[in-house]
């Protein structure tokens, strides 16, 4: 029976390396706000590819800490020009930071978590994402973040992005402020995270990987104001086990041991 067990389980995990993660706007998520695309002509895709990008939020606060289960962003590619591969041939580098402030600024602080995110290759993965064409027919600019300079209507697909955590995901706080830092390494096309208009979302920061955004001032991007990004999480609600589901827990072994010396014997 344990054997059996075994193989069920390994069933499940090979199962959820494949299984679409997608999100919608009014679908659950662990967030304050949900940061939507900014799909209007005055939005943008910010070089996420040239850049390392971080934007601050806060969890909602409905009393419960969550184990993360998907980040899903919107980005779209400069000119529209895809990788040989397509929108998924990329990889995404993610980090999960503490807030912290440097000369009165909000900035990424302590980092609590990272890993990268690649698109499914068959086989069990403890991170994987998937791309899905959000909205076409745009006119998004697309932005530099270290000058402000941007060539207009470079852009007119919208990626969703989802990011999916099968094993080894952060744990996060309810009614906390964090920052999430993105990076993404493809060969011979740039991504930009796109844009949203939610004011709530903060200002954004940039660097060219690290974290000098700790260094000062400088690296808010700007263009005719903040620039704030956009995406959302969801999340599992990390559950306080009872005293009984405890003692029970604690039986259920106990019998599983006693079971295994008799069968060795």
């Amino acid at each position: 029976m344990i054997r059996y067990l075994g193989f069920a389980l390994l069933g499940c995990l090979c199962l959820a390396a494949t299984v679409r993660a997608d999100w919608d706007p009014g679908d659950p998520s662990i967030l304050e706000d949900d940061f939507l695309p900014n799909l209007t002509d005055t939005g943008k895709a910010v070089d996420v590819t040239t850049y390392t990008l971080a934007e601050d939020f806060y969890t909602a606060d409905d009393g419960t800490d969550d184990v993360l289960t998907g980040i899903h962003l919107w980005g779209g590619w400069l000119n529209d020009v895809l990788p040989a591969g397509g929108a998924s041939d990329l990889l995404f580098s993610v980090g999960i930071h503490e807030h912290t402030t440097v000369n009165g600024e909000g900035k990424p602080g302590t980092k609590i978590w990272s890993g990268n995110f690649i698109a499914p290759t068959g086989g069990y993965l403890a991170r994987y994402f998937e791309a899905r064409t959000y909205a076409d027919n745009l006119t998004l600019d697309w932005l530099n973040p270290s000058t402000g300079a941007g060539i207009c209507d470079a852009v007119s697909t919208c990626y969703q992005y989802n990011l999916t955590f099968v094993d080894g995901a952060p744990e996060l706080e309810s009614d906390e402020h964090y920052w999430i830092v993105v990076r993404v390494a493809t060969d011979n096309a740039q991504l930009g995270w796109v844009t949203t208009p939610d004011v709530f979302a903060g200002w954004s920061q940039w660097g060219h990987g690290g974290v000098p955004w700790n260094s000062g001032s400088g690296t808010t991007i700007y263009c005719n104001g903040a620039v704030p990004l956009a995406f959302t999480m969801t999340g599992d609600e990390i559950a306080v086990p009872e005293p009984a589901s405890v003692a029970m827990l604690v039986g259920l072994l106990g019998l599983g041991f006693v079971v295994r010396r008799r069968l060795a014997g």
